[in-house]
């Protein structure tokens, strides 16, 4: 195993910056989202993994520190960090995943991604379970003046594997279901940009296994932050980035202009084969992040599932089709 380049004091201190600013995304995501009045599931998962991503910021601190704690603490500390470290990229994937279901109408794509976030579940806790039977076997580590256990080869490809496997259904899902909604070509480009940007945990992710099963040490710990943070910090960038495009709107300080407004005319294609009267009723759309309308007053926002969503869409459409909605009669 080759030996580490990086000293501890650096280790803590870019650990320390990574973690803290992927922590700020999560809670001015979070602080958003409430300020809309729209926590929902993937809000969530947020939540739980900014919770994980600070006791492993907490406990590498503790780790590094070891003449000022005792063993039995270290170790304990290593394993708090370990499974952290799988809580927040698990986590985070959960969280892109309910993103994209809020974008869905078709039950059977509601279904599939049910299944993808059960199984997002499972795969976590069967790499939680398989890194503390390793350590557990082999426990000669936690006698070391610095205790880390050395996972091995098993454990990196596993989590090399489920890593691209996750990552490339949170590429493929959103890309599926964008281009069965009516967006301009721009609005597709950009939300599209933003859901791929999962491609990035599988670089990171990479680079931790190689450091995991050749490297080690510290340098093996600051790539698993890295992946952390990366993490995190790109299932909070579709809020983010709506957050940013709402301040650049207000501080324009110009009229929106509604018939320039993008415009979703049906969650879903019409099936060509039945010919039936479509009305088709085009609402506008302004993205907060990518399923949310702006509202109105008089409107009640709280999201109380994924359904909702569609369906207040499709209320407020009704409600609304007389004095701000376009409609177009198709011939039969």
């Amino acid at each position: 195993m080759m030996a580490p380049t990086l000293s501890f004091s650096e280790l803590k201190i870019a650990g320390l910056i990574l973690s803290l600013f992927s922590i700020l995304t999560a809670l001015l995501r979070l602080i958003y989202r409430h300020y809309l009045r729209k926590l929902w599931m993937d809000d969530a998962a947020v939540a739980i993994a900014m919770g994980f991503q600070l006791l492993q910021t907490i406990f590498t601190q503790v780790r590094y520190n070891p003449g000022s704690y005792h063993r039995e603490t270290l170790v304990a500390a290593y394993y708090i960090a370990a499974i952290a470290f799988l809580g927040v990229v698990w986590l985070s994937r959960i969280s892109i995943l309910w993103t994209v279901m809020r974008l869905a109408a078709r039950k059977n794509t509601r279904r599939f991604l049910l299944v993808c976030i059960v199984m997002y579940a499972a795969a976590m806790s069967i790499l939680i379970a398989q890194e503390v039977w390793v350590c557990e076997q082999y426990s000669s580590w936690k006698s070391e003046a610095l205790p880390q256990c050395d996972l091995g080869k098993r454990v990196g490809i596993a989590q090399i594997v489920t890593d691209v496997i996750a990552d490339l259904t949170l590429i493929v899902a959103p890309i599926r279901l964008v281009y069965k909604v009516r967006l301009s070509r721009t609005e597709k480009i950009r939300v599209l940009a933003i859901f791929c940007s999962s491609a990035a945990t599988t670089i990171v992710s990479t680079v931790h296994a190689y450091y995991l099963t050749t490297v080690g040490g510290a340098d093996e710990i600051l790539a698993g932050i890295v992946e952390m943070s990366v993490s995190l910090i790109v299932a909070n960038l579709s809020v983010i980035i709506a957050f940013l495009c709402r301040i650049g709107q207000d501080s324009s300080n110009e009229p929106v202009d509604r018939s320039e407004t993008s415009q979703i005319v049906t969650f879903g294609a019409v099936p060509s084969r039945r010919r039936i009267d479509i009305l088709p009723v085009h609402v506008d759309v302004h993205m907060e992040t990518f399923s949310e309308v702006p509202t109105k007053p008089g409107y009640d926002v709280r999201h109380t599932g994924g359904d909702d969503d569609v369906e207040s869409v499709r209320n407020r459409s009704q409600q609304d089709s007389k004095a701000t909605c376009s409609t177009t009669e198709y011939p039969s």
